[in-house]
């Protein structure tokens, strides 16, 4: 899948069609960027808006030795309101790549916990038919 810009300096996404802005995203960083983008984005927060949608952050694990962090999201506006995104640093850039997005938070919790190499208790979801 292509990359492409965001509206965000030092911002791209991948897995994403409509270019967006991020307003967590750091545009001062220290030699760790991603565990920086990490600690901005608390619970409630923006995590993202564009001229469709604006999600809020619901939940973020930092992972991969730090190397990565992945969020769920929630906006009202949508009909799959939950989204799950890691986020990487790459080239120099942010790289937030979506990972889908989901009718229901149990769908998105899913995705958010195998993705990550964790065991998925919750059994079969609304979200699994699709």
């Amino acid at each position: 899948m292509d990359i492409i810009m965001a509206k965000t300096p030092n911002a791209a996404q991948r897995n994403w069609y409509t270019a967006a802005e991020f307003p967590c995203c750091p545009q001062q960083y220290t030699n760790e960027p991603v565990k920086t983008y990490a600690e901005k984005l608390v619970p409630g927060s923006i995590f993202c808006r564009n001229e469709m949608y604006v999600s809020l952050v619901a939940k973020r694990a930092l992972a991969g030795n730090g190397q990565s962090v992945y969020v769920i999201s929630e906006s009202d506006d949508g009909l799959k309101p939950w989204a799950v995104t890691i986020i990487t640093f790459e080239n120099g850039l942010f790289i937030h790549t979506s990972l889908g997005t989901f009718f229901q938070e149990d769908g998105a919790e899913k995705k958010y916990c195998l993705a990550q190499g964790l065991e998925w208790t919750g059994g079969h979801t609304f979200d699994d038919e699709f």
